[in-house]
């Protein structure tokens, strides 16, 4: 799936320097193109053909034109000057909305772990119009990447087949996609198609267990919440293979979906710096993808059990990562009551990503919807009160 219009999308790759690269794009069958207003209307039924050239350091980038969003499948071709042998092809792509899913273990946990993880993975067979994209867990790199070195599965259809690969006894939790990915495409695909039209989505599930947020983040979000000399001086090794590779088209999008944060609760002093790290890594994502106000929700996180200052340092990391929901464009979704005890890796997925769609589409989407959890205000004892009994009023908000 490529990013719908209004917004361009960007194709891009590598050539020989000053190659021209000769790009075309057109529906799979045309009639049905025609068939759609919102297509035929722009122009998107025809064969366009687009060149660019080669930069000095080989890469092109080639900017589409606008495409309205609809089921409709489109091919593209790329040849590149320098040689015959040099050409792609791409069939069977939609425009609608893409988000990228990143963060940490409970990002990747995977459908096959997911609780009635049966009738939810038959389920996607339903959602042809849903495309994702595995990056995997092969590649980190102390210096920037522009490209992915390595995909654990490349675009598929969503399907039950597609969506609980590579689920293996050893790796009891984890497989090729994401439950919160998923579950959070496949309720707002469901929530747009209620207001009378289906959206693509494509889902790219982009994640790492055990990391912290330094490893996602450029040496710059350190430096400016003073910390010095910043602990990866040349940007997170997240951040340079599975953030920056996608920055060189940009790849259009419409949104982020993180669950991260466990890694970096360890004391009150690291929610602290959480408070800071925290909103300044999703501007520079933002900065990355050339799209400053971005759709960008979190995950505030569950609970679990621990030793130390974990007791203080959990619920002031909830705290600090409200922190980020000031900013524009970004909103969250709580998770306590969705736990599993001392478990780090609750299995109930589908509430969570669920509140973080009904989020975008406030957020995103612009639909009148409570989506924020109510958040305490003030609480008093109210008089008189009956011997033995104690009344307490509590104001909320949301």
């Amino acid at each position: 799936v490529l990013q719908r219009a209004p917004l361009a999308a960007t194709v891009w790759g590598f050539t020989a320097p000053g190659a021209t690269v000769t790009s075309t794009i057109a529906p799979a069958r045309p009639e049905e193109c025609e068939a759609v207003p919102a297509l035929a209307s722009g122009g998107a039924c025809a064969t366009r053909t687009l060149t660019c050239k080669a930069g000095a350091d080989g890469a092109w980038r080639q900017a589409l034109p606008p495409v309205a969003a609809s089921t409709v499948a489109f091919s593209l071709t790329f040849a590149s000057s320098n040689s015959s042998a040099e050409r792609a092809e791409l069939h069977n792509v939609l425009f609608g909305d893409v988000y990228l899913c990143g963060g940490q273990s409970n990002m990747e946990f995977a459908m096959p772990a997911d609780a009635n993880a049966s009738a939810e993975i038959a389920a996607a067979d339903a959602y042809p119009h849903i495309r994702i994209f595995s990056v995997g867990h092969r590649t980190s790199s102390a210096t920037p990447l522009r490209d992915l070195q390595t995909v654990w599965e490349p675009w598929q259809v969503a399907s039950r087949a597609t969506i609980a690969k590579d689920f293996t006894p050893h790796s009891h939790l984890f497989a090729t996609f994401s439950a919160v990915c998923w579950h959070f495409g496949k309720s707002l695909s469901d929530r747009l198609a209620a207001r009378g039209s289906v959206v693509p989505l494509g889902l790219v599930s982009n994640n790492w267990g055990g990391t912290k947020l330094e490893m996602w983040a450029p040496a710059t979000v350190f430096d400016e919440c003073g910390v010095s000399p910043p602990p990866q001086p040349l940007g997170g090794p997240m951040w340079n293979a599975m953030i920056l590779p996608y920055a060189a088209g940009p790849m259009a999008l419409s949104g982020f979906v993180w669950y991260q944060g466990e890694a970096d609760t360890a004391t009150t002093a690291t929610a602290a710096l959480y408070r800071c790290t925290f909103p300044k890594m999703i501007g520079a994502w933002r900065d990355a993808f050339r799209q400053p106000t971005a759709f960008f929700g979190f995950v505030q996180l569950s609970t679990w059990c621990g030793g130390g200052e974990l007791a203080e340092a959990l619920p002031a990391m909830r705290d600090a990562q409200m922190g980020a929901a000031a900013l524009h464009g970004v909103a969250y979704a709580t998770n306590a009551d969705h736990g599993m005890g001392c478990a780090i890796h609750p299995a109930f997925k589908r509430p969570v990503a669920e509140r973080l769609a009904t989020a975008a589409l406030a957020v995103r989407y612009n639909e009148s919807v409570r989506w924020r959890s109510p958040r305490y205000v003030t609480a008093e004892q109210t008089t008189p009160q009956a011997e033995g009994t104690v009344t307490v009023e509590i104001s909320l908000r949301d």
